[in-house]
């Protein structure tokens, strides 16, 4: 499975600014895993991955 990376959140971070950042991570990982038919092109798993289905997550806040 992959997991979204980035830095740790500093304490005085805003929620506004959080949410940014992890959108552009899910951003960054949605161009990483395409489909190929029934699979993810990145990690292999049956579409939508579980990558996928946390860049979702994320962009739907």
């Amino acid at each position: 499975m992959t997991t979204m990376t980035g830095s740790a959140p500093k304490p005085d971070m805003s929620w506004e600014t959080l949410l940014n950042d992890y959108r552009a991570s899910a951003v960054s990982l949605l161009r990483h895993h395409g489909v190929n038919g029934r699979t993810c092109t990145e990690c292999g798993q049956p579409v939508p991955c579980d990558a996928l289905r946390g860049a979702e997550f994320i962009l739907e806040l």
